[in-house]
Parts: structure tokens; C-alpha cells; sequence
């Protein structure tokens, strides 16, 4: 048993450190495992390398209809889990504050507090067209604020451990797709005036 917990722990540290690639995970999945690691600790690589390709091939999946999705935020998110970058890494490559990334993943800051330079780098750096990123931002809007009451669920999951820590994501992303169908956006004067100056910083006009 105690036997087991090392492996998990190992293959653990292993995906959480490294660089994942698809060619580092093609490398792996071509390789003879079998002659270097117990059966044990083999079954559990591969394991966690089906659980890696599933979970990215979601990401994939959602990025390729950027448009169905919550939020701006969680756009950004998915774009960071894509390319393997944690915040900080992503905001330096990016060119913007590490809180500006924090904050608009969780949907806690006004998206007009946001620099407009910092709005334009994140949508011009990531590839997203402006109708689309626009439509986020308006949903972020929305969400702003919003605290469903998903503590109880939360509650279950113990938040040290990545796969807990996407559990409670999922719980989220959930009730913000729910109140996003429920409500409809109302046209903001200070957003609208924020994203036509926007679109005017990022087309130089």
C-alpha cells in the first residue's frame, strides 16, 4: 500500500513539474517503460498519461469554439493550461500584471479597471478575434460579482490537490453557465465605452 502511495506521489510530482509537449508525450508513448520501471509504476505512467491526453484534448476542444464560453476569464485559463504556463510565466510572456491574469479568472475585478494596454496585449498575444473576445468581456461583465452559492459543494474537496482544485472549477463553471442562460446582458455605458476604446487602441485608429 505504502508501496503504491510513492508511486502516486512520484507520477504526481512528474506531471506537475514538467514541461509537457506533444511530442514529450509522443516520445513516452513510444517508448519500452517495461524495461526500465516496475509494472506497478508502468500502469500508472500510462494511466496518467491517458488521464494528460483527455484532459488536453478538452482543452483543445473548447478553445476551438472560444465563443461558447463563460467568460473571458475562462478563456485565458484554458489558453494558460494549453501551453503549460502558470500565471506568473504567462502574465511575464504576455506583457501584463500577474493579477490582472488572477483576477480575470476568477471574475473579481471590473473589466473596465483593466489598462486598455493590457486588455489589447491579452487579446492580440492569445489570437482571439475581437467579436468574440468582446462577447467574453461582456460576459465577464456579468459575472463580475457573481458568488453562487457552491461553498457547500466545495467543501468536499480537499483544494491541496490539483484534481480536487478542477473538480471545484468545474462546479463553478457550472452555475456561471446557468446564470449567463438565466440573465441577459444590459447594455453598460462605461463597458461599451471601454471596448470602443478598445477596438480603437487595437485597430490603431
Amino acid at each position: 500500500m505504502r508501496e503504491e502511495k510513492n508511486i502516486d506521489e512520484f507520477l504526481e510530482s512528474v506531471f506537475n513539474e514538467l514541461p509537457w509537449s506533444d511530442e514529450a508525450l509522443d516520445i513516452l508513448m513510444r517508448s519500452e517503460p517495461e524495461h526500465t520501471m516496475p509494472e506497478p509504476m508502468k500502469e500508472k505512467l500510462f494511466s496518467k498519461l491517458s488521464e494528460f491526453q483527455k484532459e488536453r484534448a478538452r482543452v483543445i476542444d473548447k478553445l476551438s469554439h472560444p465563443e461558447k464560453l463563460n467568460s473571458f476569464g475562462e478563456f485565458i485559463s484554458l489558453i494558460r493550461e494549453k501551453i503549460g504556463d502558470e500565471v506568473e510565466e504567462f502574465a511575464k510572456n504576455i506583457g501584463v500584471a500577474e493579477s490582472t491574469v488572477l483576477h480575470l479568472e476568477k471574475n473579481d475585478i471590473p473589466i473596465v479597471k483593466i489598462p486598455l494596454v493590457e486588455m489589447k496585449s491579452l487579446i492580440q498575444k492569445t489570437g482571439i478575434n475581437i467579436k468574440t473576445a468582446f462577447s467574453l468581456l461582456r460576459n465577464s461583465f456579468m459575472l463580475y460579482g457573481f458568488k453562487p452559492n457552491y461553498f457547500q459543494s466545495m467543501a468536499r474537496f480537499d483544494i491541496k490537490k490539483s484534481s480536487e482544485t478542477k473538480k471545484i472549477q468545474s462546479i463553478k463553471r457550472v452555475y456561471e453557465e446557468l446564470y449567463l442562460k438565466k440573465m441577459k446582458y444590459k447594455p453598460s455605458e462605461k463597458l461599451e465605452d471601454y471596448l470602443a476604446s478598445l477596438e480603437h487602441e487595437i485597430r490603431g485608429k
